[in-house]
């Protein structure tokens, strides 16, 4: 065998000598096998031998006819060696082509395409074994221009045309993650063959890879379009669009359960027959949105939840409530439907999700505390066949949004007292006035009826007697500043409790979630954890906190929180305020960190005292429920300057955001990890690395961009360097730039 797929090798000893001869005679069998059994004359092989720069000799037949003699006694050391003769004003090399890499190459290659409609794993043999011939670059010991053009021809047409052959038998085969794997490196070297792009989006939408297969179409044809290749766009697009209009209509996905998810109904449910009226002919006027506006602590919740209740014969296909303050309402309603999204799922796919899974459906869904408008937007556009009730603090303004409003004001005082009579039965015998003492808030009246039924008031008179009547409407606080009814009722009701339970009412306001575990509310107290639980009993005795619907979880209202922190801020010395947020933190980094190494392992330290989950499942059922509040813990933590804090809590809460796919929210996460990182003075690189990939993962590239160069100038130990700059040729290579990416 005489090779010229590589160096200029021949077949001896049992394998290939490419160090038989010195460069120039290589070059001169090399061009003869090229042009083998044909003659080559000596002015053709001077252009393909003798380099550019440096001038033939006057008598360049007796230099070749040197070269060749040597080439000759060289080639009679094979056991069958063919015929080199001087023909004319030329060289002819006598050879059977099957004995030359290249010619056998070509054979290969005929037989398999004469194969490829009946015998798809027989070309995948006869490719591979052609393909197995190339040792490297052809004509390797040749820089002439014609060996250089032949070259280019022949990686273009045939080497490539034979990688592509091989590919199409894969896809015939049903090898759709072999012939993609072998296309991804294919078109690292030659991004911008049309072929190999075309084969790529194909098998992207033959493995059924739909969200893959956009993202690529749309990279490379963008970057078409940027390099002026008009024609190729264009071809592409063509090709995109067929193949999306070939794929099969997918089975509309059907709901595997009929929700029934609003919380416990009220016991005792008083007055808003006027709302519930309205809310009755809301649904007979078949509106889609209603909006309870009102201010905070009035009843808007306990009104939606109550006449959901009410009106649940009237939505066969069931009913949701959405806490708004928690992580995705798309993911929660899927799950309520029995159609928990996978996490590989991107978010226009869970939305694509829901809108499929609702179509036509009469469903109820309360949205309950809403801060963003945008969010009942985007959910009315893919339920326009769902009922919406929306309750926020705010007046929510819904342009574009066809919403009736239904305000929700503060109680009469004859409804005041029959609320009170109610929850504190046989303890109020004059109710004039407690509309005005409690601002008509049903949630101030459940205080005020903790405080008749489970607190130091044995009588509604003892809190009356000790209040100016002729001041009822406007009373005056301790330090003489006017604040409203309902700021007396929580004041008069936080001065009755014992020093203990006033002091962990107030902490628990560092505490940003409505509803927290024992745990934290340890932590905030900084006691033993049943001290802490006797004062929670008695908090919950007193209404001012309540048992929420999930075990060892308590839950305050925003109005509750809300006079905790002025009572925070005006109560609590600075020192004990900043230990308790510090033990609080301490508390999460704990949690988070045990939950990351269960749920995506990783080499770092766990705390001893961190909660032990039981599996993967609870702990990422705990990352769920308690996202919103992480997220919030780290922001706390970084507006208070507890850095090291931060970063902890950080680290670990991006991990699961992004083990989770919430890609945007991790950058967010990550940035602060860096910043606390910069202001402790601690090594920035691993914080920097992962900020950029983060960015990266989100989109981002120029910001990743930015990140990892950044990196890549600090000192680095040998794995963070590999990282930064594999990703850094990643970039390269989205960018089109092939060469910087090969570099790096």
């Amino acid at each position: 065998m005489l090779g010229i797929l590589g160096t200029t090798a021949l077949l001896l000893d049992g394998g290939p000598d490419d160090s038989w001869g010195k460069p120039r005679e290589r070059a001169v069998l090399a061009t003869l096998l090229v042009h083998a059994n044909e003659v080559v004359p000596v002015e053709e092989l001077a252009r393909w031998v003798w380099p550019a720069d440096k001038p033939v000799s006057l008598q360049p037949r007796q230099i070749f006819d040197t070269y060749v003699a040597r080439v000759r006694r060289t080639l009679a050391r094979l056991p069958a060696p063919p015929a080199l003769r001087a023909e004319g004003d030329g060289y002819r090399l006598v050879v059977e082509p099957a004995r030359v890499d290249i010619h056998l190459f070509r054979e290969l290659l005929v037989e398999a395409r004469t194969l490829t409609a009946e015998d798809p794993r027989r070309v995948v043999d006869l490719v591979e074994g052609a393909l197995w011939l190339w040792r490297g670059l052809p004509l390797a010991d040749l820089a002439t221009e014609p060996a250089l053009a032949w070259r280019d021809r022949v990686l273009h047409e045939e080497w490539l045309g034979a990688h592509t052959m091989r590919v199409r038998a894969l896809f015939d085969l049903g090898q759709y993650e072999e012939a993609l794997a072998a296309l991804d490196e294919l078109l690292t070297d030659f991004p911008n063959d049309e072929q190999l792009v075309h084969l790529t989006l194909t098998g992207l939408y033959r493995r059924h890879r739909l969200a893959e297969a956009t993202k690529f179409f749309l990279r490379v044809w963008h970057r078409l379009r940027a390099e002026g290749n008009g024609r190729a766009a264009r071809q592409l697009r063509r090709h995109h669009l067929a193949l999306a209009a070939a794929q099969p209509a997918p089975a509309v996905p059907q709901p595997t359960l009929v929700p029934r998810g609003m919380p416990v109904e009220i016991p005792d449910f008083v007055g808003r027959r006027t709302e519930l009226a309205a809310l009755d002919n809301a649904v007979a006027s078949r509106a889609g949105v209603v909006v309870l506006d009102g201010p905070g602590g009035v009843g808007k919740t306990a009104l939606a939840v109550h006449w959901a209740h009410r009106a649940r014969n009237r939505f066969a296909d069931g009913d949701v409530f959405v806490d708004m303050r928690g992580g995705s309402a798309v993911d929660d309603i899927l799950a309520a439907v029995g159609q928990p999204p996978e996490r590989t799922l991107t978010r226009r796919q869970r939305e694509r999700l829901l809108s499929l899974l609702t179509a036509g459906r009469r469903m109820l869904v309360v949205l309950d505390d809403v801060r963003d408008p945008a969010q009942v937007r985007r959910l009315v556009e893919l339920m326009p066949s769902c009922f919406l009730v929306v309750t926020g603090r705010q007046r929510l303004s819904l342009p574009g949004v066809s919403a009736r409003r239904i305000t929700v004001p503060p109680m009469s005082d004859d409804c005041a007292g029959a609320f009170l009579s109610v929850r504190a039965p046989g303890r109020v015998r004059d109710s004039s006035g407690l509309g005005a003492l409690c601002g008509g808030l049903p949630l101030l009246l459940e205080v005020l009826a903790g405080q008749l039924t489970g607190g130091r008031l044995t009588h509604l008179d003892e809190l009356t007697a000790r209040m100016d009547r002729r001041r009822r409407l406007a009373v005056v606080g301790e330090h003489g500043e006017r604040t409203s009814p309902g700021e007396s009722c929580l004041t008069w009701a936080y001065h009755s409790l014992a020093a203990p339970e006033r002091r962990l009412f107030r902490l628990l306001a560092l505490h940003p979630g409505t509803d927290l575990t024992l745990e934290s509310a340890c932590a905030c107290d900084g006691r033993t954890p049943s001290e802490t639980l006797a004062s929670l009993a008695h908090l919950m005795a007193v209404r001012l906190v309540q048992p929420s619907d999930v075990l060892d979880r308590f839950g305050r209202h925003e109005v509750l929180r809300d006079f905790a922190t002025r009572c925070l801020d005006r109560d609590e010395a600075e020192e004990s305020r900043r230990a308790a947020h510090v033990r609080l933190l301490d508390q999460y980094i704990a949690s988070t960190t045990r939950a990351a190494r269960v749920v995506c392992p990783g080499p770092e330290p766990v705390h001893d005292d961190a909660p032990r989950f039981a599996d993967a499942d609870e702990a990422v059922a705990w990352f769920t429920r308690e996202r919103s509040v992480l997220s919030a813990m780290v922001r706390q933590a970084f507006d208070a300057e507890c850095h090291v804090q931060t970063w902890l809590l950080a680290d670990s809460l991006a991990r699961l955001l992004e083990w989770s796919g919430h890609a945007a929210e991790s950058t967010e996460i990550r940035t602060f990890a860096f910043e606390a990182v910069r202001a402790v003075g601690a090594d920035e690189a691993p914080a920097l690395h992962n900020l950029g990939v983060a960015h990266m993962t989100a989109g981002n590239h120029d910001a990743a961009r930015r990140c990892l160069e950044s990196a890549f100038d600090m000192p680095l130990d040998d794995h963070l360097h590999v990282s930064v700059v594999d990703r850094l040729g990643r970039l390269a290579a989205l960018r089109g730039d092939t060469a910087e990416a090969l570099a790096l």
